[in-house]
């Protein structure tokens, strides 16, 4: 079923609705190049093996042109139902907002800030998509053009990764909660089969290791070398100690410390 989520005349959004099960939703968060575009196709292709009523909310609605100051409370409360895995989240945003969301199982997915940065930085110069309209649209458009005319530490310094960082940040508020699993990149980049039969179990899904292991070998994408211009960079953790100038990396830990004393980044 499709659903319309209408701001006004001239901008609406809508997403393909499944019908729901008998059980809690679930969500899942994970922030901007954390590999949340990998976790978001990942949990399309257990949907799509097992049926599990998955519906991509932010994802889906940003490429149509709604930022996040636009959704309506229509969409707020359908994220209220019972028996949806809702994914595709970035932002933390009004999320704690939404009482089904505090009483939910929630899957988060974090990555050493310092790697968040420069990944951002290739991307923004080089690789992120635009939505099809929008604020969205005109804010990454802007930033694009600012970041194509800096360098990668003038970046970090003047704080154009702050705003995804410190929405990382945040989600150290749901740790150490039984409710609760955080997903760290570095952990799971390299074991992708074990990864996404974990995923399954979470979402509570009967998904044999065959298939597990079918989709993990899909994603396993490594490059041989880096390639800036694509969306799969690079991969590997730490790549950040050849990218960043040390006053770089020392304004990360001291804008953000709870990745250093809560995340346990060293």
């Amino acid at each position: 079923m499709q659903k319309e989520f209408k701001v006004s005349d001239t901008l609406s959004a809508t997403l393909e609705i499944p019908e729901p099960r008998q059980a809690e939703s679930v969500f899942v968060v994970a922030g901007h190049k954390t590999g949340s575009v990998l976790l978001t196709k990942i949990i399309a292709d257990i949907a799509a093996e097992t049926g599990l009523p998955a519906v991509p909310v932010e994802g889906d609605v940003w490429r149509q042109g709604l930022s996040l100051s636009d959704w309506p409370a229509e969409l707020y409360a359908f994220l209220e139902e019972p028996g949806y895995v809702f994914y595709s989240f970035r932002w933390l945003q009004k999320l704690p907002e939404v009482a089904a969301f505090e009483k939910a199982r929630k899957l988060f997915m974090i990555r050493d800030p310092r790697d968040v940065a420069v990944s951002y930085y290739f991307s923004m110069a080089k690789s992120h998509g635009l939505p099809k309209a929008g604020k969205s649209r005109e804010s990454i458009s802007k930033l694009r053009e600012e970041t194509s005319a800096m360098d990668i530490d003038s970046f970090v310094q003047e704080g154009k990764a702050n705003p995804i960082l410190r929405n990382i940040a945040r989600f150290a508020n749901y740790l150490d909660r039984d409710d609760s699993l955080f997903f760290r990149y570095e952990d799971v980049i390299f074991d992708k089969r074990n990864w996404v039969a974990q995923i399954a179990r979470e979402l509570s899904v009967d998904l044999s290791q065959e298939i597990c292991d079918r989709i993990a070998d899909k994603h396993d994408l490594r490059p041989e070398k880096e390639d800036p211009n694509a969306h799969v960079r690079s991969v590997t953790p730490g790549g950040y100690v050849d990218k960043l100038s040390p006053e770089s990396i020392a304004y990360i830990h001291e804008t953000f410390p709870v990745f250093f004393d809560r995340f346990g980044y060293r």
